[in-house]
C-alpha cells in the first residue's frame, strides 16, 4: 500500500509540474513560437471559436475527398486535422513556412508513423522530406498540447520554432481567423487571382493590412470577409477606399460586359457585395458571405 500511494503521489506531482511548466497557454504564446520576421505573411485560426461560434456548421454535409495517404496517416497517428486541431498560426517567408499548432496529439504514434515512412526521429523532434526534392519538414513536440513543423530547404533553421519569445509582443487581431499580408505580397500581388490582385495594389499603401472573418449579423450571411488597414494619414486611407470601390465598380461593369448577372451563390457575388469606410487612419472593408455561396461550395 504505501509503495501504491508513492507511486500515485508521484504521479500527482510529476503531472502538475508538466503543466506548471507549459509556457504556451495562450493564442498569443502561440504566436510567439514563430520567428516573427518582418517580411513575413501572418496567419491565426482558432477552431474552437470557430465551432463554438456555429462557423464550421455552414459546413456540415460537405465530404471533401481524403486522399488514401492522409486515411492511412489519420488510421496510425490517430489525429485528424478536422477534429483535433484547435488553433493554428502560421507565417510564411521566402519559400520557408512555420507553423505552431495545438490540439490534440498523440506524439509517439506521431513520431512512429514519421519514423516508418522515411523520416528520423529523436524523442522530441523528426524530419521527413517532401514530393519537392531539397525540401524537409520538421516536427518538434513543445508540450503535450503543442507542436511546431517547418517546411523549408533544411531543418537547419528549425530551432527558431521552439525559442518562446517572451519579452516580444506578436501581432494579434480580434478575430476567430485572420491573415497579415507582408508588404512584399502587396507591393508584388502576381501569386494572387487577377481580381484580388486588383485590391492588393489598391492597398499598397497601408502600414498594416489584416484579412479577417467575422460574424455577420443579417439573417441571409452566414459571415463577412473583413478587410482592416491602417494607414499614414487620413487622406491617404480616403484615397484608397475611393480606389476600392472604383475597383468594385470596373468588375461589376466588366460582369455586364459579359452579360452575367451575380447570382448570390455565386463568387462573383462576393466580389462586388463589397462595401467600405473609412475613420481617421483606418479603412474597414466587408464582404458579406451568403449562405447561397457556401451552400454551392459543398
Amino acid at each position: 500500500m504505501i509503495a501504491v500511494v508513492i507511486v500515485l503521489v508521484a504521479g500527482v506531482l510529476t503531472g502538475v509540474q508538466r503543466y506548471r511548466y507549459r509556457f504556451v497557454r495562450s493564442d498569443q504564446d502561440l504566436l510567439r513560437l514563430l520567428p516573427g520576421r518582418a517580411d513575413a505573411s501572418l496567419l491565426f485560426a482558432d477552431l474552437d471559436a470557430l465551432r463554438q461560434a456555429g462557423y464550421l456548421s455552414v459546413l456540415e454535409g460537405a465530404e471533401p475527398k481524403q486522399e488514401q495517404q492522409y486515411t492511412g496517416f489519420v488510421r496510425e497517428t490517430g489525429f485528424d486535422y478536422m477534429k483535433d486541431l484547435r488553433a493554428v498560426a502560421g507565417e510564411m517567408a521566402d519559400a520557408q513556412l512555420w507553423f505552431a499548432l495545438r490540439g490534440r496529439f498523440q506524439w509517439r504514434k506521431i513520431r512512429d508513423y514519421i519514423g516508418g515512412h522515411g523520416g528520423n526521429c529523436s524523442s522530441h523532434s523528426c524530419v521527413t522530406g517532401t514530393s519537392t526534392p531539397g525540401r524537409a519538414v520538421t516536427f518538434r513536440a513543445i508540450q503535450p498540447d503543442v507542436m511546431t513543423l517547418e517546411v523549408g530547404a533544411s531543418a537547419a533553421r528549425a530551432s527558431e520554432l521552439t525559442r518562446a519569445r517572451q519579452n516580444s509582443s506578436p501581432f494579434v487581431f480580434d478575430a476567430p481567423v485572420w491573415v497579415k499580408p507582408s508588404r512584399a505580397l502587396l507591393m508584388d500581388p502576381v501569386s494572387l487571382p487577377i481580381a484580388l490582385r486588383i485590391f492588393a495594389i489598391s492597398l499598397q499603401s497601408a502600414d498594416t493590412v489584416v484579412l479577417a472573418l467575422e460574424r455577420s449579423e443579417a439573417e441571409d450571411t452566414s459571415f463577412a470577409i473583413t478587410i482592416n488597414a491602417l494607414f499614414r494619414n487620413e487622406p491617404t486611407a480616403q484615397t484608397a477606399k475611393n480606389q476600392l470601390e472604383i475597383d468594385t465598380r470596373m468588375l461589376k461593369t466588366e460582369l455586364m460586359r459579359e452579360r452575367r448577372q451575380p447570382l448570390p451563390g455565386d463568387l462573383s457575388w462576393l466580389l462586388v457585395s463589397g462595401t467600405f469606410q473609412t475613420s481617421d487612419r483606418q479603412l474597414h472593408g466587408a464582404w458579406p458571405v451568403r449562405k447561397e455561396l457556401i451552400r454551392s461550395l459543398r
